[in-house]
């Protein structure tokens, strides 16, 4: 093994397999760097890389004696995993731009290109037979274990390999106008001074917009953010405009990370231009996160509390709000439109225990599970939700979203389960400059039961709506937040009639 201390002393050491006693200490006087030792077949000598002079090279160590001899010439060339076999040492290199199985014959100190890969080959091991080469070809999907021939006569002198590197530092080098770009940096000493995070507040660096049009659903609205260099305090100002509700309005938020729990500030003025009425909001609320890593699931639970103060021209009032959420999901990639498994949990109870003129509670409960698909990137969802509010103000006050197709109006209690599969269709991976990017496209189909004890008028105690929709994942203006656009349809089997709505989703506050 390589053994580096504290001090940056480094050293090959043999240990015993079994106790991890260390045999041996090989020595080392000039402190050289050692990475990938590996053993001869006679266990007489090691091979290894060896840096020293930010230069490498690969050396060939007598276990007894401690004599090393350097097989290459030291060089910047990216060299690893070197094995011992016969007159034959074979290593990795980039010597072409790609990283491929590269060999040294000992005995005419000449070089060949072993494998030629399109993306990389890695680490090379001898079968026991000696008629194979086993190594690690790197593929889209990751390394594959893979074999080819030992023959000699295949291999590429080194002299005939093209240099196709892409030198990625020379447009760099002209715009100097110096070979060496570190020969001339500054070395200005920079004063050491207290930092006073209150006189750092503002630092804003970025805009989002917000967008929902989903049938009767059409809100738009923009973010101006702002965070300090510790990423301790959060501010953010914003206009919303809440088409479907006749209202626009500005808000204001603050939160501050730096204690436990995290501290929030909300403030709303919201105007409704249909009814000619002010609202004006305060919120502040207590919230205690807590995330748990464990192997590829991320478990997050966030318990929180907030008091609100709401006032219009005809009423003030006060409500406390108290949520707990609760998510574990798996690692997804980039393909995947959900991860492939997870689940979700929340749950909020709102009432009005401080007075005022307006009294009631609502109760809110939301699951999601997620799925794998039948096909890879595929995802299965299933949601259920269940809402009560016995009092209508605080309902048309605080609702709570319902199944699309449902009617906007008064029911004490909801209780509603969406089954939705969605599949990707094509990753054009298409831009228009800076202005557009289409991610993907992809569609899906859903069901939706919903079940009202108590269901408005000319709605139907049991109500069952099928649909699906087409849409595409997009990236607008070269923002790093993905937008959904596309186009749905659902039917009502109660009322047998369907209909067709625009979807434009965005990042919502």
């Amino acid at each position: 093994a390589a053994e580096s201390d504290e001090g940056y002393n480094h050293q090959l050491v043999i240990l015993d397999a079994d106790t991890g006693q260390v045999l041996q200490r090989l020595p080392n006087p000039d402190n050289h760097f050692y990475l990938t030792p590996r053993w001869s077949a006679d266990g007489q000598q090691i091979v290894v890389v060896k840096h020293a002079q930010r230069k490498a090279t690969i050396a060939l160590m007598d276990v007894f004696t401690g004599e090393t001899q350097d097989l290459l010439p030291y060089s910047e060339e990216h060299i690893g995993c070197p094995v011992l076999h016969g007159q034959y040492v074979f290593y990795n290199s980039a010597y072409s731009g790609i990283d491929n199985i590269y060999v040294l014959d000992l005995k005419t100190h000449q070089r060949y290109q072993v494998t030629s890969r399109k993306y990389g080959a890695y680490n090379p091991i001898i079968s026991a037979d000696a008629h194979w080469i086993i190594f690690n070809d790197f593929t889209k999907d990751g390394m594959d274990v893979v074999k080819m021939r030992f023959d000699p006569k295949q291999w590429t002198p080194l002299e005939a390999v093209e240099d196709r590197s892409v030198r990625y530092y020379a447009p760099l080098i002209m715009q100097e106008h110096n070979s060496d770009v570190l020969a001339n940096i500054s070395n200005h000493k920079y004063p050491v001074e207290h930092y006073h995070p209150w006189k750092h507040l503002l630092n804003i660096h970025s805009w989002s917009p917000h967008a929902l049009f989903d049938g009767s659903e059409q809100r738009l609205g923009i973010t101006i953010q702002s965070n300090d260099l510790l990423g301790t305090t959060d501010l953010s100002v914003g206009y919303l405009l809440d088409v479907g509700r006749h209202s626009r309005g500005i808000f204001a938020g603050l939160s501050y990370q730096g204690w436990y729990p995290v501290i929030g500030l909300l403030g709303r003025l919201i105007k409704n231009y249909e009814k000619n009425n002010d609202t004006q909001a305060l919120d502040l609320t207590l919230r205690l996160p807590l995330t748990i890593m464990r192997g590829q699931y991320t478990h997050q639970v966030s318990l929180s509390t907030t008091g609100g103060l709401r006032s219009n021209k005809h009423a003030n009032w006060f409500t406390q709000t108290y949520q707990g959420n609760f998510s574990r999901t798996a690692k997804k990639s980039l393909r995947d439109i959900y991860c492939p498994w997870g689940q979700a949990l929340s749950i909020r109870y709102l009432h009005t225990p401080y007075g005022g003129d307006i009294h009631g509670q609502l109760l809110d409960v939301q699951t999601t599970f997620y799925f794998p698909g039948l096909i890879k990137h595929h995802a299965f969802r299933l949601s259920t939700t269940y809402q009560y509010a016995p009092d209508k103000e605080i309902y048309t006050l605080c609702p709570t979203s319902v199944p699309i197709g449902i009617p906007n109006a008064y029911t004490k209690d909801i209780s509603s389960v969406e089954a939705a599969y969605d599949f990707p269709i094509y990753y054009p991976d298409w831009s228009l400059g800076a202005w557009l990017y289409v991610k993907r496209l992809r569609a899906y189909v859903f069901y939706d039961f919903v079940y009202m004890p108590q269901p408005p008028e000319k709605v139907t105690k049991y109500t069952n709506i099928a649909g699906l929709g087409l849409v595409a994942d997009i990236n607008p203006f070269s923002l790093p937040i993905t937008w959904t656009i596309g186009v749905q349809y659902h039917y009502n089997m109660e009322q047998k009639q369907g209909a067709k709505s625009f979807l434009l989703l965005g990042p919502m506050l």
